[in-house]
Formats: structure tokens, sequence, C-alpha cells
């Protein structure tokens, strides 16, 4: 456990809040840009998605808003291949 990365932690956090909060199937979550994100939700990786990029890479929105204050919020997954960077992978 010495050598977790903040990634890995980031990773397993995430895994042990929707195994205890019960994962929604469906992908209805993706949420509009001008939509106020007000409520806390879950999803199934394999629910997102995906969007395939010319460097081989793999893209999944997961949520897009604003929050009540007004400040946007856009969190995303992204794949990117061997050796490539995330400049690339747009």
């Amino acid at each position: 456990m010495k050598n977790l990365s903040r990634r890995d932690l980031c990773v397993a956090l995430s895994a042990l809040a929707a195994v205890g909060t019960g994962a929604v199937p469906e992908a209805e979550a993706q949420a509009k840009t001008n939509d106020v994100l007000s409520t806390s939700k879950t999803w199934t990786f394999d629910s997102l998605p995906v969007k395939n990029n010319a460097n081989g890479g793999a893209g999944r929105a997961v949520v897009q808003g604003v929050l009540a204050t007004g400040e946007p919020v856009e969190v995303h997954e992204t794949t990117l291949p061997p050796g490539a960077d995330a400049t690339s992978s747009a």
C-alpha cells in the first residue's frame, strides 16, 4: 500500500463508493450543458457511450452541467494508447 498512486487511490475510492450506493445501470445520467447538477448519481462503466479517437484511444463522457452556484462541471474518462499523450486524443 505504500506505493499507491493518487490515481489508484481515486479509482479505489470511486469503486468503494459505487459498491456502497449501488450503481445505476442506465446511462440516462448524461446531463446537458445547462442542467444544474444537484443530486449525486452513479453509472456503470459499460453504460457510458464510447467515442473512439483517431489515435486509437477512447473517451467516455460521464456528466456535464453546472453547479447550483453557476460553475461549469464536466467529468470524462479517457483511455490513451501506449506512448500517446492527452493532446493527441482530441
